[in-house]
């Protein structure tokens, strides 16, 4: 089980979103629907251990995810697309 809790996003100076939860069960997929800016693809980024929240809390099968964020990346794939707006 995956789970976030809480999470909260800054990019910049900018707030991308406050109090955002998922949970993902084994074999399970997490749909994310939402507007340019909404934070999609920071979520993503944060879920794949290639951005560190700001708050909030995030669990791989019941252990934090966050007290080794390298460990818990390492765990993971991400593979991404090119940003139209901006490079990241």
């Amino acid at each position: 089980m995956f789970k976030g809790n809480d999470l909260i996003c800054i990019r910049g100076e900018r707030l991308v979103f406050t109090g955002l939860d998922f949970s993902v069960s084994p074999g399970g997929a997490l749909v994310l629907i939402g507007p340019n800016g909404a934070g999609k693809s920071s979520l993503l980024r944060m879920m794949a251990g290639l951005l560190k929240p700001a708050a909030g809390k995030m669990e791989w099968n019941g252990e934090n995810a966050l007290d080794d964020f390298d460990e818990h990346a390492s765990n993971l794939h991400y593979v991404g697309l090119h940003d139209a707006v901006k490079p990241v």
